[in-house]
Protein backbone atom coordinates (compact mmCIF):
# COMPACT_ATOMS: atom_id res chain seq x y z
CA UNK A 1 0.00 0.00 0.00
CA UNK A 2 1.04 3.22 -0.99
CA UNK A 3 1.00 6.43 1.47
CA UNK A 4 -1.20 7.96 -0.84
CA UNK A 5 -3.63 5.39 -0.43
CA UNK A 6 -3.52 6.13 3.60
CA UNK A 7 -4.47 9.85 2.85
CA UNK A 8 -7.56 8.43 0.38
CA UNK A 9 -8.59 6.36 3.33
CA UNK A 10 -8.30 9.40 5.96
CA UNK A 11 -10.06 11.69 3.18
CA UNK A 12 -13.15 8.81 3.21
CA UNK A 13 -12.93 8.40 7.02
CA UNK A 14 -12.69 12.33 7.69
CA UNK A 15 -16.31 12.35 5.82
CA UNK A 16 -17.64 9.78 6.90
CA UNK A 17 -17.19 11.13 10.84
CA UNK A 18 -18.60 14.60 9.33
CA UNK A 19 -21.30 12.82 8.43
CA UNK A 20 -21.56 10.80 12.06
CA UNK A 21 -21.14 14.21 13.65
CA UNK A 22 -24.24 15.47 11.68
CA UNK A 23 -26.18 12.48 11.92
CA UNK A 24 -25.44 11.99 15.75
CA UNK A 25 -26.53 15.84 16.41
CA UNK A 26 -29.56 15.65 14.25
CA UNK A 27 -30.62 12.52 16.25
CA UNK A 28 -30.18 14.77 19.57
CA UNK A 29 -32.26 17.24 18.63
CA UNK A 30 -34.43 16.48 16.17
CA UNK A 31 -36.87 14.85 17.88
CA UNK A 32 -37.65 17.70 20.22
CA UNK A 33 -38.53 20.06 17.97
CA UNK A 34 -39.59 18.65 14.71
CA UNK A 35 -43.04 20.03 13.80
CA UNK A 36 -45.91 18.28 11.95
CA UNK A 37 -44.33 19.02 8.18
CA UNK A 38 -41.41 18.06 8.65
CA UNK A 39 -42.50 14.69 10.30
CA UNK A 40 -44.51 13.95 7.24
CA UNK A 41 -41.35 13.19 5.35
CA UNK A 42 -40.17 10.75 7.83
CA UNK A 43 -41.63 7.17 6.88
CA UNK A 44 -42.70 4.48 9.33
CA UNK A 45 -39.91 2.49 11.36
CA UNK A 46 -38.85 -0.66 9.21
CA UNK A 47 -40.25 0.47 6.31
CA UNK A 48 -38.12 2.15 4.50
CA UNK A 49 -37.95 4.13 1.55
CA UNK A 50 -40.29 7.11 1.19
CA UNK A 51 -42.86 8.48 3.56
CA UNK A 52 -45.96 7.44 2.96
CA UNK A 53 -49.49 6.95 3.99
CA UNK A 54 -49.90 3.76 5.39
CA UNK A 55 -52.86 1.46 6.51
CA UNK A 56 -54.04 1.36 10.03
CA UNK A 57 -52.47 -2.72 9.92
CA UNK A 58 -48.90 -1.38 9.67
CA UNK A 59 -49.06 -0.14 13.19
CA UNK A 60 -49.22 -4.03 14.56
CA UNK A 61 -45.75 -4.25 14.94
CA UNK A 62 -45.35 -1.25 17.22
CA UNK A 63 -48.27 -2.39 19.89
CA UNK A 64 -46.73 -1.23 23.01
CA UNK A 65 -44.68 1.49 22.12
CA UNK A 66 -45.65 4.77 22.75
CA UNK A 67 -45.78 7.46 19.93
CA UNK A 68 -43.11 9.42 21.45
CA UNK A 69 -41.10 5.68 20.91
CA UNK A 70 -42.43 5.57 17.05
CA UNK A 71 -41.48 8.66 16.29
CA UNK A 72 -38.06 8.86 17.90
CA UNK A 73 -36.88 5.22 15.90
CA UNK A 74 -38.79 6.89 12.67
CA UNK A 75 -36.23 9.66 12.82
CA UNK A 76 -33.41 7.98 13.58
CA UNK A 77 -33.87 5.24 10.87
CA UNK A 78 -34.72 8.63 8.26
CA UNK A 79 -31.18 9.79 9.19
CA UNK A 80 -29.59 6.38 9.51
CA UNK A 81 -29.81 6.61 5.54
CA UNK A 82 -28.76 10.78 5.09
CA UNK A 83 -25.68 11.39 3.52
CA UNK A 84 -24.11 14.80 3.01
CA UNK A 85 -22.46 14.97 -0.45
CA UNK A 86 -22.05 18.47 -0.94
CA UNK A 87 -21.87 21.87 1.45
CA UNK A 88 -25.16 23.11 0.52
CA UNK A 89 -26.34 19.66 2.45
CA UNK A 90 -24.25 20.46 5.33
CA UNK A 91 -25.71 24.04 5.45
CA UNK A 92 -29.46 23.02 5.28
CA UNK A 93 -28.55 20.66 8.15
CA UNK A 94 -26.98 22.98 10.72
CA UNK A 95 -30.27 25.37 9.57
CA UNK A 96 -32.58 22.44 10.65
CA UNK A 97 -30.79 22.39 13.97
CA UNK A 98 -31.48 25.92 14.21
CA UNK A 99 -27.48 26.93 13.57
CA UNK A 100 -26.70 29.43 11.53
CA UNK A 101 -24.01 28.43 8.85
CA UNK A 102 -22.80 31.90 7.89
CA UNK A 103 -22.07 31.70 11.71
CA UNK A 104 -19.31 28.87 11.27
CA UNK A 105 -15.73 30.61 10.28
CA UNK A 106 -14.98 27.86 8.37
CA UNK A 107 -13.40 27.76 4.51
CA UNK A 108 -16.57 26.05 2.78
CA UNK A 109 -14.73 26.21 -0.18
CA UNK A 110 -12.08 23.74 1.22
CA UNK A 111 -15.11 21.55 2.86
CA UNK A 112 -16.45 21.12 -0.79
CA UNK A 113 -13.51 19.92 -1.70
CA UNK A 114 -12.69 17.54 0.83
CA UNK A 115 -16.36 15.92 0.02
CA UNK A 116 -15.83 16.17 -3.51
CA UNK A 117 -12.65 14.27 -3.42
CA UNK A 118 -14.16 11.98 -1.26
CA UNK A 119 -16.36 10.94 -3.67
CA UNK A 120 -14.29 10.71 -6.42
CA UNK A 121 -12.01 8.81 -4.35
CA UNK A 122 -14.96 6.17 -3.54
CA UNK A 123 -16.53 5.99 -6.77
CA UNK A 124 -13.87 6.58 -9.07
CA UNK A 125 -10.74 4.76 -7.44
CA UNK A 126 -9.38 8.46 -7.67
CA UNK A 127 -8.34 7.53 -11.00
CA UNK A 128 -6.88 10.33 -12.70
CA UNK A 129 -8.11 11.06 -16.33
CA UNK A 130 -5.81 13.22 -17.31
CA UNK A 131 -3.56 11.42 -20.35
CA UNK A 132 -0.06 12.06 -21.17
CA UNK A 133 3.41 11.58 -20.20
CA UNK A 134 4.23 11.48 -16.56
CA UNK A 135 0.98 11.41 -15.55
CA UNK A 136 0.17 8.48 -12.55
CA UNK A 137 -3.51 6.61 -12.72
CA UNK A 138 -4.62 7.55 -9.84
CA UNK A 139 -4.89 12.00 -8.30
CA UNK A 140 -2.22 13.23 -6.32
CA UNK A 141 -2.60 13.95 -3.16
CA UNK A 142 -0.55 15.70 -0.11
CA UNK A 143 -0.32 15.26 3.83
CA UNK A 144 -0.60 18.50 3.58
CA UNK A 145 -4.08 19.07 2.00
CA UNK A 146 -5.78 16.16 4.03
CA UNK A 147 -4.44 17.88 7.24
CA UNK A 148 -6.04 21.03 6.44
CA UNK A 149 -9.10 19.21 5.34
CA UNK A 150 -8.93 17.56 9.15
CA UNK A 151 -8.44 20.81 11.08
CA UNK A 152 -11.19 22.90 8.70
CA UNK A 153 -13.37 19.87 9.37
CA UNK A 154 -11.97 19.65 13.23
CA UNK A 155 -13.01 23.64 13.20
CA UNK A 156 -16.52 22.72 12.10
CA UNK A 157 -17.36 20.59 14.66
CA UNK A 158 -15.96 22.78 17.43
CA UNK A 159 -17.84 25.98 16.46
CA UNK A 160 -20.86 23.86 15.52
CA UNK A 161 -20.99 22.22 19.44
CA UNK A 162 -19.96 26.09 20.57
CA UNK A 163 -23.39 27.82 18.70
CA UNK A 164 -25.75 24.94 20.41
CA UNK A 165 -28.80 26.35 21.08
Amino acid sequence: MHSTDVLRAATVFLHSALEDFLRSLSKMLTPTSINEQKLNAVPLPGLGGRAEKFFLGKLVAFRGKTVDEIIDTAISEHLDGISYNNVGEVKLCLRGLAIDPDNIPIDYGMLEEMIKRRHHIVHQADRNDSPGRGQHSTRSISITTVRDWRQNVELLVNEVVLALP
